[in-house]
């Protein structure tokens, strides 16, 4: 089985973690940050819409500088900032409605479901498949972003926003998106129940080492990166993905 993986900076975890002894015969496609949406989807496949995409197209994928969906069997959309994080915007400057400890603004729930449905319309994953299905039916899995470390919790800027009342609720909208996209015909893969905490949190095990899509992949993150996983939250996911293909 050929698999065309396309996605941003976490496509790494995956290529780290990818069992050697695996059947199915992986070809990576991706560019860090937001610069992967410099990708435009064809008649033929999925190509770069700048030289830097390009370049990047073909250190994650040996040499290819763009993904054509007949060479593959199927499609994965991995990260593309589709995160929870997507969904805690309007928690940074506002209190919920179940909150009585802040002194922030109060939000109400109408007023924050406008807005995380806001957030579902702006994400990439539904886009992007549209478009592929437009010109192919070649078979996706998506994969959303990881849950943050839970080394975040001590971080003095971003620490309080993943606990409750806050995480859970955008926890909830998150979850009820990837529903959506499911309800739409794309294998959606959740993050393993194993490198979980809370729900809401990431393991520091599977975060700590973690890699920056860089040349031959071993520059690591800063101590202070909170997003990216290693190759052992990789491994699991790609077995996830795998099992449910």
């Amino acid at each position: 089985m050929k698999i065309a993986v396309f996605g941003n900076s976490h496509i790494t975890a995956l290529k780290l973690g990818w069992p050697p002894t695996s059947l199915a015969a992986p070809t990576f496609f991706g560019a860090p940050g937001q610069s992967v949406r410099g990708s435009l989807v064809d008649q033929d496949g999925i190509v770069p819409a700048n030289a830097d995409v390009a370049d990047y197209f073909r250190m994650t994928s040996g040499g290819l500088d763009r993904l054509l969906f007949k060479n593959y069997d199927a499609v994965w959309l991995v990260g593309l900032s589709t995160g929870i994080f997507r969904f805690m915007g309007p928690l940074r400057k506002h209190r919920l409605f179940n909150n009585n400890a802040s002194t922030l603004p109060l939000m109400s729930r109408a007023a924050f479901e406008a807005c995380t449905f806001g957030t579902e319309k702006a994400l990439t994953f539904d886009t992007l498949a549209k478009q592929i299905r437009a010109v192919s039916n070649i078979p996706i899995t998506v994969v959303p972003d990881p849950m943050p470390s839970e080394n975040i919790l001590s971080c003095p800027k971003e620490g309080y926003v993943w606990k409750p009342p806050y995480a859970p609720e955008a926890l909830e909208r998150f979850q009820n998106w990837t529903r959506k996209l499911a309800s739409n015909g794309l294998t959606v893969v959740h993050q393993p129940l194993a490198t979980l905490r809370e729900g809401w949190l990431t393991k520091s095990e599977f975060s700590e080492g973690s890699k920056k899509l860089l040349g031959d992949l071993t520059h690591a993150h800063d101590e202070d990166e909170y997003f990216h996983m290693n190759a052992r939250y990789g491994a699991l996911v790609v077995a996830e993905a795998m099992r449910m293909s």
